[in-house]
């Protein structure tokens, strides 16, 4: 009892301390925004921790200004107070990055294969952070199982519907592949994809891009092959996605903080306008940390998990695919792939005379099974890789990489790797 009665009075200074606090504040009598020709104010509104009204918090108006920043559309956000008779008025001024990126695609691996294309990335579309991708390429193979193909994928992401708390997401994908038997002779596959997927912000006390998030949709996809000499075509399936995910990751303009992860699950049953049943799911996670005292000096460490259960007997190639200059890049493509995966990095970063070029320095390990039920690779494959990683602040999400990995386990060549994400 004692205790309580020497508790509840500090208790109540404190509340009083931070009513006090909150009442030296002056209010807030507007909040403008300077510097965005394209994006609209809506879009940088709803991330705010403050509302015309309260107290000018400068903590919070901190904050709103972080939240503005991670949207990532922006070379750099800044705020300041204007004093008014009877209050401040707070200004968020912006400096947009461009948001159309037209990017050539040319592509080639040491097994002969190359591609040539284009693809077309649009952020920000209408200004409301819409995001829009366009890709054409065709691709040329030396193997024994596919000649050429002609691929095309389209996607568009709508944050926020009508200022709800909903995201909805459309993705659509068309191939059409010249083929060869065993014996040499060629036939046609044609490919066709579409999901749509509705997401909810579960995250009522903060900005709706953080936190997390939870879905579903539907899609639809389907296989067919044509010439004498054809396999019997795949067929088609329609089935279910889910989604969830959790994002609470602060953009430095040349670095990141924080962490975020990702699954996503999709199937079919086929005996529900399905040919064939399948379970495919994949699990994501970053954690991005500030390290030491130098500023955007970063480690980064990253998971992931997938597997395909079932599907087509037929179905090549394999779900997932490791090596080249993405996953184990001190291993060529096509070298480890299966219907199960696992991998995992860690990645060192320090910025080398400016901030927007760092040195790379990453361990990766990580396997890829042939089939999920009845595994055949048990190696764990390794590698260690050095570099550089630029950050291109001009464009929205665009990195560069270039670097040598050597492969620790089955492997003793150095390979030069070199992408962009």
């Amino acid at each position: 009892m004692r205790f309580w009665l020497g508790v509840m009075p500090l208790f109540a200074m404190a509340q009083l301390a931070s009513a006090q606090t909150a009442t030296e504040y002056p209010p807030i009598k507007a909040i403008v925004y300077a510097g965005n020709s394209v994006t609209r104010e809506i879009t940088m509104q709803r991330e705010l921790l403050i509302a015309v009204g309260e107290p000018a918090d400068p903590e919070r108006i901190d904050r709103s200004r972080q939240a503005i920043q991670d949207l990532g559309l922006f070379r750099e956000v800044s705020v300041r107070q204007e004093a008014q008779d009877d209050g401040v008025r707070v200004i968020f001024t912006v400096r947009e990055k461009w948001y159309v990126l037209p990017i050539p695609r040319i592509e080639a691996n040491s097994d002969g294969d190359t591609g040539l294309g284009m693809q077309i990335r649009w952020d920000n579309v209408w200004g409301l952070n819409h995001s829009l991708s366009a890709l054409a390429v065709r691709r040329d193979y030396q193997r024994e199982d596919k000649d050429s193909s002609y691929n095309y994928h389209f996607d568009y992401n709508i944050p926020f519907l009508r200022g709800t708390r909903n995201s909805l997401a459309f993705s659509a994908n068309h191939s059409r592949q010249t083929s060869t038997t065993l014996e040499g002779d060629e036939y046609q596959e044609n490919k066709e994809g579409f999901s749509v997927v509705m997401t909810h912000s579960l995250n009522k006390n903060g900005p709706p891009s953080q936190g997390w998030k939870v879905g579903g949709g539907l899609l639809w996809k389907s296989q067919t092959s044509s010439g004498e000499f054809a396999p019997e075509p795949e067929g088609s399936a329609s089935g279910l996605i889910g989604k969830v995910s959790y994002n609470d990751v602060h953009d430095h303009i040349y670095s990141l903080t924080g962490e975020r992860f990702l699954a996503n699950i999709s199937g079919s049953w086929d005996q529900l306008l399905s040919d064939y049943s399948y379970l495919d799911y994949y699990a994501q996670y970053r954690r991005y940390m500030q390290v030491g005292q130098v500023e955007h000096q970063s480690l980064h460490l990253l998971a992931d998990l997938g597997g395909y259960h079932a599907g087509p007997l037929s179905r090549e190639p394999k779900a997932f695919e490791l090596g080249g200059s993405g996953m184990l890049r001190g291993y060529d493509r096509e070298v480890i792939e299966g219907d199960f995966m696992y991998y995992g990095s860690v990645e060192y970063l320090r910025p080398i005379h400016w901030d927007w070029l760092r040195l790379l320095t990453l361990f990766e390990a990580g396997s890829a099974l042939r089939d999920v039920d009845y595994p055949s690779n048990k190696i764990v494959y390794a590698s260690l890789g050095v570099g550089l990683r630029m950050q291109i602040t001009w464009f929205v999400n665009l990195q560069f990489e270039v670097g040598m990995a050597y492969p620790l386990v089955s492997g003793d060549q150095v390979r030069f790797f070199a992408g962009a994400f």
